[in-house]
């Protein structure tokens, strides 16, 4: 008999096992439930299969991962080395060897083992391996597959059986977007996805704040509640942000602390840095040392004067610095040496002076280094350097003097690992000609070298007040620090009498490394359908030497977001990663495409972009119909009645024809018993 509802189930069930043998074909290769895999070696075929851990977690040791190596051709398979790494292998010890092993025959099968100890703070995510056998040095096999999963550790229990982790992933979110500013109105909100397979209860957030930032009329800490396995919950806390804070990124720590399903107790932590505009400080990126002015040459105990100015071209003020001047030896400073700025607007500059005196000694020329500072102990500066010619001993009689005038290295700074010109102008000052000139460049810790020549060159002469250029060519030590970078340059020429001298002068060039901002391809999700929102994940990583400036990341495209998908990151320190991950919805059926767009500022200010683009394939979602109860349409059974009169008409003829059978017998019996007895009545007549 038929049935719909049971129809329907059995339909449901089978779309549903459908779909798990689906999610198991895509899901295996991810959660390291691998098959045997044929593997070809130089010049034989094995079969390797994984039987040992597949994941583990953050801390722990003697994870024991085995492979099953099982000949697969007829010809002897030997080894005598094996070794496995991982990729990353960052916070992976791998110990473990073998013997030499032969296996003779077809199947001809060996287990080898290898142990791994995870470090407390190991990445977290899948890792793919690879597995290399080799005969007498020389490779055999080469096994490589992904799967291996590590977990972040929050528990461990103690007790029990099965192997559960408590993980979770914490984002968050700013009130304004781009970053806190002065006093309330500050908000940051932060979601967390319980990715682990263990409940947290009794889930607890508390903040971490440093010195400037404050909770704003409320409790830095906040109960969640219940966070079951594959959920999200969301808390916001409000912020206050002093007059005292400084523009700068702020460091903030998050805790969630709980208690998983055995009552244990599960724990994490974690830093976000969170972009402040205040007007307590800056930062000294946009501050310069500019319109240098001193003279070119001094004579022996004589006063001179030296005027900067400090310029802060950012958009926010920068404040509590100390202003310093640091002449070398030879010169004496005989007015105020350090000055202490309170604050110096944006877009402002301030001119400092200071008077100086020459000492008596040899005639050379002697460094001036200018300083800027923060007090508040960030580490920030910036330097730049002057110099003057001390000659002769205070007597009046001028020396000839040759000097620097200009120099120029084709940009506002040169990049490390590159190559570039600088153009070195000399300027002779005497009144005589100066001859036998002989220049020699040194940049100290070797930041700067020669191509395709010394260090030095030589000029045979330069006119009286006249000029001469030289270009050299430099290249930029790839390691190089991100920082001004002074050269000094030595110079020894002779007068017309033939008489010896000798100077020196300081020129500073600014070394920039190159903002190298890697982006790792967009994970697309499992499944999408139309209108159905679902997130996906960008990996990125700062794999240069400077630190990436205000880093923002945005995605647009042809779906439909129902929240805020931007990402501040602020500065991104050198070697830091970090992940994106937003929410969409398609809006039709097909190709879904857009763009995650990543804007920065490079280490010279200005404004770069990268953009990522990426395309999902959107699905319509399944529909189930229920099924119909339709009644059956009253018409009138004309086959059945035509069979039923078929029957009676059938069983009336066997009725009447019993019944006349019945009644053809009874009168033959009668006609029987009646001749019978008129033969007895003849029979009586004759005997008598």
């Amino acid at each position: 008999m038929y049935n719909p509802l049971t129809s329907q189930k059995k339909r449901f069930g089978t779309l549903i096992l459908t779909a798990f043998l689906a999610l198991s074909l895509l899901a295996g290769p991810l959660l390291g439930f691998l098959p045997p895999a044929p593997v070809c070696g130089a010049t034989h075929t094995v079969n390797v299969e994984n039987v040992g851990e597949t994941s583990a977690t953050q801390g722990e040791s003697d994870v024991s991962v085995r492979f099953k190596i099982t000949n697969g051709q007829n010809t002897p398979f030997s080894f005598d080395g094996a070794s496995l790494t991982f990729d990353p292998s960052e916070g992976i010890t791998v110990t473990g060897s073998t013997g030499s092993v032969t296996l003779a025959d077809l199947n001809d099968s060996t287990v080898i083992s290898f142990d791994l100890k995870l470090a407390r703070f190991a990445e977290t995510g899948y890792r793919s391996y690879n597995l290399i056998l080799t005969q007498g040095g020389a490779e055999v096999l080469n096994y490589t597959r992904g799967g291996f999963q590590i977990y972040e550790s929050l528990a461990v229990p103690s007790g029990g059986t099965g192997k559960y982790v408590a993980s979770v992933d914490i984002s968050h979110q700013l009130t304004p977007s781009d970053g806190f500013v002065l006093g309330s109105g500050n908000t940051i909100t932060f979601e967390v996805f319980n990715k682990g397979n263990t409940v947290i209860k009794d889930a607890v957030m508390s903040l971490t704040l440093p010195e400037g930032l404050s909770i704003y009329n409320d409790s830095n800490s906040i109960n969640m509640g219940y966070i079951s396995t594959a959920s999200r919950k969301k808390v916001s806390f409000p912020i206050y942000v002093s007059d005292k804070a400084e523009s700068k990124n702020y460091p903030i720590e998050v805790k969630l602390s709980g208690l998983d399903y055995s009552n244990n107790e599960v724990s994490t932590t974690k830093s976000f840095f969170i972009p402040v505009s205040g007007t307590g400080g800056g930062s000294l990126q946009k501050v310069a040392i500019e319109s240098i002015n001193a003279p070119a040459q001094v004579e022996a105990n004589k006063d001179f004067t030296l005027s900067f100015n400090v310029k802060n071209s950012g958009t926010a003020a920068v404040s509590d610095l100390l202003i310093s001047v640091e002449p070398d030896e030879g010169l004496l400073n005989k007015s105020q040496a350090v000055f202490s700025e309170k604050s110096i607007g944006a877009g402002q500059s301030k001119n400092y002076t200071v008077t100086l005196f020459a000492k008596a000694g040899d005639s050379r020329n002697i460094p001036i280094k200018m300083k800027v500072e923060s007090q508040g102990g960030s580490g920030q500066n910036v330097i730049q350097y002057t110099g003057v010619y001390v000659g002769g001993d205070g007597s009046g009689v001028k020396t000839p003097q040759l000097m620097v005038s200009n120099y120029n290295f084709g940009g506002e700074f040169v990049e490390a690992g590159s190559g570039f010109g600088l153009y070195l102008t000399l300027f002779n000052t005497s009144p005589k000609k100066l001859s036998n000139i002989k220049v020699k460049l040194d940049s100290g810790d070797g930041t700067f070298t020669p191509l395709g020549s010394s260090n030095s060159f030589y000029v045979d002469e330069i006119p009286a007040k006249s000029t001469y250029t030289k270009k050299i060519d430099l290249s930029v030590k790839p390691m190089a620090e991100q920082k001004t970078t002074p050269i000094n340059v030595s110079m020894s020429y002779e007068d017309g009498s033939s008489n010896g001298y000798t100077a020196e002068e300081v020129i500073a060039i600014p070394v920039m490394q190159e903002n190298r901002l890697m982006v790792e391809d967009i994970l697309p999700p499992y499944e999408l359908y139309i209108g159905q929102q679902t997130s996906a994940e960008v990996k990125f990583f700062n794999m240069g030497k400077s630190v990436i400036s205000n880093l923002k990341i945005d995605v647009s495209g042809d779906f439909d977001t129902f929240e805020s998908n931007s990402y501040y990151v602020g500065n991104m320190e050198a070697g830091r990663s970090d992940s994106y991950s937003f929410s969409f919805a398609p809006r039709q059926a097909g190709p879904v495409s857009g763009t995650v767009t990543f804007s920065f500022e490079d280490a010279a200010g200005a404004p770069q972009t990268i953009e990522i683009p990426f395309e999902f394939t959107a699905m319509e979602m399944p529909i189930f119909e229920e099924p119909g109860f339709e009644e059956p349409e009253k018409t009138t059974p004309v086959k059945p009645i035509l069979i039923g009169v078929g029957i009676l008409a059938a069983i009336t003829a066997a009725v009447l024809f019993r019944r006349h059978r019945k009644k053809k017998l009874h009168a033959r019996m009668q006609l029987a018993d009646e001749a019978f007895s008129d033969q007895l009545d003849q029979n009586r007549e004759t005997e008598e």
